[in-house]
């Protein structure tokens, strides 16, 4: 069984406006931008690179800005500007949603025809109570007009989060098709418990453990495998330009022990025009399969090169 090591990443301060707040959390970490909206339990914070935050006061322990000394976090201040009202917030307010699209092509004309074209959409929306993330791609390969490679996948995950907590609970499902697998679908539901390793301004590492099912469809034999489930993901805003979206999902057999599924899914994104919001990406796949069906190879390593578009 292979085992995968986590690489803990240190996040670098942001930049900060020249009227922004700076606002220091209990567990040592500092933020700042511009106080957008405030209520007696939350603030709402415009940070420069990962939009609205929505922080809970009884986690603040001081707040200053350019024009005031610094104060006390349970003090109420005086709104930031007179003319932007201060707005309502609710322990359920929605504070980012970010989606973007992939497109990736290639090709060659002359002793040989090829093509690879590559589709992506992902959707991450994030509350005080839970964040979900939606995630699907198809990709085609043809070489000499023989299609080589023809592939979809879906995949949507869902965390409850516990107030005052690093601990959640989730939920993750994910459809795969293959027109070159043994199978024709593949569908697994899992659920379970997660931890945040690390979770402050541009860095997130998040572990999870749990049980599922994975139902596969068409080929010799349609089986129904349940499954233990171990992962771990992170996200890192490396600086304004650069980030990096890590996963592995780890997927033992109960009924068979030894036999194990794992994917790996690694992506770094350059941000090439900071208006339009197009991002070059390079991204890592691979997926491990003990006991593969048929001919297919135990390890299946893809790698590409596309452009993303932030989607409003």
């Amino acid at each position: 069984m292979p085992r995968l090591a986590i690489f803990f990443l240190l996040a670098a301060l942001p930049l900060t406006a020249v009227n922004a707040e700076l606002l220091q959390l209990k567990n040592g970490d500092r933020v700042s931008g511009e106080i957008v909206g405030e209520s007696s339990q939350h603030l709402v914070l415009d940070h420069p690179l990962l939009g609205q935050l929505v922080l809970n006061k009884a986690d603040l322990v001081a707040r200053s800005n350019s024009s005031a000394n610094t104060i006390n976090a349970t003090q109420t201040p005086a709104p930031a500007s007179p003319v932007k009202a201060a707005k309502a917030v609710g322990p359920g307010i929605l504070n980012k949603i970010s989606q973007r699209l992939e497109v990736g092509f290639s090709g060659a004309t002359g002793n040989s025809r090829n093509s690879d074209l590559r589709l992506g959409y992902q959707r991450r929306s994030e509350s005080t109570q839970r964040h979900s993330l939606l995630k699907s791609g198809y990709q085609r390969e043809t070489s000499d007009g023989n299609t080589q490679e023809n592939e979809l996948f879906a995949e949507l995950t869902y965390d409850w989060l516990m107030p005052e907590s690093r601990w959640f609970r989730f939920g993750q499902g994910r459809y795969d098709w293959d027109d070159f697998e043994e199978w024709n679908s593949r569908i697994s539901v899992s659920g379970g418990s997660g931890y945040y390793f690390i979770d402050r301004a541009g860095l997130r590492v998040a572990g999870r453990a749990g049980l599922g099912l994975t139902q596969t469809i068409g080929g010799e034999a349609d089986e129904l495998d349940p499954e233990a489930t171990v992962g771990v993901d992170a996200n890192w805003q490396i600086n304004p330009r650069q980030s990096l979206e890590f996963a592995n999902n780890l997927a033992l057999q109960l009924d068979q022990p030894g036999e194990l599924r794992n994917l790996t899914s690694l992506a770094w994104l350059i941000k090439l025009d900071q208006f339009n919001g197009i991002d070059l990406k390079f991204g890592i796949n691979n997926e491990y399969e003990s006991e593969p069906a048929g001919t297919s190879s135990t390890n299946d390593f893809k790698y590409n090169l596309s452009l993303t578009w932030q989607l409003k």
